[in-house]
């Protein structure tokens, strides 16, 4: 390999090279002054004027390398000026992009909200209606079922997605577009007549409505159970005039109020190993997924689960993959996001063990909980990670016996050796 010349240095390898010589210099010197202590003790004549020429010459040199040096330093003091600008630069790049990008995805969810505005979704059509027979199956439910007296036109219709294979499988949904506003709203003002049969109506919006009502599904239905009267509008649940939306901070207020009320988040049982509190999914507060706003390095993430596929994603030089999962709309998407990254078992723990630490020091009604479970054993009740969780649901009869789970419980694992540093601060 050809060697590079003094004048291909980087300007970090120069100021290196230039210390080395600076040292160099020194150590001369003070062989020079080892000399003359040596003569004089032999008794030889050294002259006061030629031990001063060459301290002199020793001193010339020190000082322009020390000043080389110097105009070193400064050229390096530049060019980190010139990239801390250009890192200004393209964050204000980024953020003008994201905010353009949030635009154009509001305006296409606008466009495709006024494409849909007519659309008519039925479920419950049972596949043995061919694709053809659909038209005449809408005209014999509104005029049989839902009783409309008047001719509704229908301009296209069609099913989602592939046919299924098994025929016990629920049917697909059909889409109904009809050619007047105004008969939508007809058939819509019927739906109730469907009560009874195996058919109902829902709306159709554009996908990023559907997802955001998808998180707030749990919560009307929740809340109906505990007789509150609550009804979705749009991609808005409204609880006894209360409006909430998908946001993280309105998604938590929601988490707190019914979160206990909600089936298959978490369970209490009596295990092989003692009481035990086993949870799996967004609606415990245990979770990864639990709507739980953190600041970690100034850096502010809906949940932890965005923390922690952002980081992991940055550890292993996957900068494109770490800003799409620091801004996922939902925490399961930053999971996706951040499967294909792999880390060592022990980096995961940590960085899992950082974003818990924040999570339960910045929320305190969540320390409260954490608390509140005792010395009871924590378990993630995932059927399908045997890392976090235990490798069995929370169904699994074989959840009572810790013998015999599959997973490691490393989730469970942290959260104990959490309440146990809190609990320990208290007391003392």
């Amino acid at each position: 390999m050809a060697k590079r010349g003094a004048d291909q240095l980087s300007p970090i390898e120069r100021m290196s090279k230039k210390s080395a010589q600076e040292e160099s210099l020194l150590n001369e010197l003070m062989v020079l002054i080892g000399g003359v202590r040596d003569d004089l003790l032999k008794g030889q004549a050294v002259t006061v004027a030629s031990l001063r020429e060459e301290i002199q010459a020793l001193c010339t040199d020190l000082t322009g390398e020390i000043k080389s040096l110097s105009e070193g330093l400064t050229k390096v003091t530049e060019v980190a000026d010139q990239n801390s600008m250009r890192l200004d630069e393209l964050n204000e790049r980024i953020r003008f992009l994201e905010d353009e990008n949030k635009m154009m995805k509001a305006k296409q969810t606008d466009s495709e909200n006024c494409d849909k505005r007519s659309n008519i979704v039925f479920q419950g059509i049972t596949e043995t209606i061919l694709d053809d027979q659909l038209e005449l199956e809408i005209e014999r439910i509104c005029s049989q079922v839902l009783k409309i007296d008047k001719s509704v036109v229908v301009e296209r219709i069609h099913r989602i997605g592939n046919k299924p294979r098994n025929v016990q499988a629920r049917p697909r949904a059909v889409v109904v577009k009809l050619l007047s506003f105004k008969d939508r709203q007809l058939l819509w003002e019927n739906r109730r007549k469907l009560k009874g049969s195996n058919l109902y109506m829902e709306e159709h919006f554009a996908v990023d409505i559907q997802q955001r009502r998808f998180q707030l599904l749990p919560y009307l239905q929740t809340a109906r159970k505990c007789g509150e009267k609550a009804v979705m509008v749009g991609d808005k649940l409204l609880i006894g005039g209360q409006r909430f939306s998908s946001e993280a901070a309105d998604l938590r207020s929601l988490q707190l109020r019914y979160g206990d009320a909600i089936d298959h988040s978490q369970v209490q049982l009596d295990t092989e190993s003692g009481p035990a509190v086993c949870f799996y999914g967004k609606h415990s507060p245990f979770s990864n997924y639990y709507w739980s706003p953190v600041d970690i390095s100034g850096k502010k993430f809906d949940s932890n689960e965005h923390f922690y596929t952002y980081r992991k994603c940055q550890l292993a030089d996957r900068p494109d993959l770490a800003f799409r999962a620091e801004h996922a709309r939902y925490p399961s998407e930053a999971t996706s996001i951040g499967r294909p990254v792999k880390l060592a078992d022990d980096m995961r723990l940590e960085l899992m063990r950082t974003g818990l630490m924040a999570k339960f020091d910045q929320n305190e009604d969540l320390k409260r909980i954490l608390l509140g479970t005792g010395e009871k054993l924590l378990a993630e009740a995932s059927p399908i990670d045997l890392f976090w969780g235990t490798g069995c649901g929370l169904r699994s009869e074989n959840l009572r016996k810790p013998s015999t789970w599959h997973g490691r419980n490393e989730m469970g694992k942290l959260l104990m050796s959490l309440r146990s540093e809190y609990r320990n601060f208290e007391e003392a």
